[in-house]
């Protein structure tokens, strides 16, 4: 029993004495090399693939030609690409601002803790944890004008309901309600979390100083939470500028490029038209977008933990 529980172990052993054969100042590389491979194979490897190809032309198969700049240079001049970012640009903005103002607006009221704020902690947060493309296909499937269960709804309530998916000015909002009712539960549990760490005696203070509940949320709550709201709104932009799931499920786009974002217009140049090479051109150029959208975000509403001292 005794040699075979030795036997066993002795590849562990072996593999501990190997390690401790490494002189102390590189024993960290041997605990590195999994993941820089890692991450060298599924990162750094695609982005530099990336970057080649979207100074070629490819079709998918064949030999790739080299087009220098062209690609970059017709994305400057496609209607399609500018209206796709554009597009991208206002659904970062409406479903940020939405969907952490009425984020901020729940955790504050669960952290009163209002009557049943655990159910309602949980109904909100639920949709968080559920695939994006399933919520997507439900909407997509509640918006339609004839037997969608969300127009039954409004037809119930005697408010009139169009095709709004189909609708090249309404689409992507109806896109944005979708995507708002999915990801404001998880704004509200990252500021709940921040609300939960003030200190009681902050607010038992302002209610001996007569500070009302909504000028102690205004005044008090929120900019000692300031810097969770801001960091779950750079989370909010980057994802709203970068969501496709939502976009390709409920109206794939349509009608037309009416509801065209940059991520199905990467899509459907790579993938449909087999435009690789312009395809990873738009994909570089919607990452350099994303990266200067953070810098300038973070720049303007730097949280004060990082802040330079002076």
């Amino acid at each position: 029993m005794g040699v075979e529980l030795t036997e066993e172990l002795s590849p562990l052993g072996n593999a501990a004495a190997r390690i401790a054969a490494v002189p102390r100042g590189l024993r960290w590389l041997v605990f590195l090399a999994p993941a820089a491979a890692l991450t060298g194979l599924f990162l750094v490897y695609p982005v530099v693939a990336t970057i080649r190809l979207s100074f070629y032309n490819w079709s998918g198969y064949g030999k790739q030609q080299y087009a220098g700049t062209s690609n970059f240079r017709q994305l400057y001049r496609d209607h399609d690409a500018v209206t796709a970012t554009v597009h991208s640009l206002e659904f970062a903005v409406v479903t940020t601002v939405v969907t952490v103002g009425m984020g901020a607006i729940l955790a504050l009221a669960i952290d009163r803790k209002i009557r049943g704020h655990r159910i309602f902690q949980f109904a909100l947060f639920l949709p968080v944890l559920l695939p994006s493309t399933f919520l997507a296909l439900v909407w997509a499937y509640g918006l339609d004008p004839i037997s969608g269960w969300f127009t039954h709804f409004l037809q119930f309530l005697g408010i009139g309901s169009g095709n709004w998916l189909a609708d090249p000015h309404y689409g992507i909002f109806a896109v944005a309600l979708a995507y708002i009712l999915q990801n404001t539960g998880f704004a509200m549990i990252i500021i709940l979390a921040a609300l939960s760490d003030i200190s009681p005696e902050i607010h038992e203070a302002a209610t001996l100083d007569g500070v009302g509940q909504l000028r102690r949320a205004r005044k008090v709550s929120l900019p000692l939470v300031r810097d969770a709201i801001v960091t779950v709104s750079l989370l909010q932009l980057i994802y709203g500028f970068t969501n496709f799931d939502f976009v390709y499920a409920m109206v794939n786009g349509g009608p037309g490029t009416g509801t065209d974002v940059v991520s199905t217009f990467v899509y459907y140049q790579a993938f449909v038209s087999h435009r690789f090479g312009y395809g990873a051109a738009a994909a570089l150029v919607a990452s350099g977008v994303v990266a200067l959208i953070a810098m300038v975000f973070m720049s303007v509403f730097r949280p004060r933990g990082i802040r330079r001292a002076g």
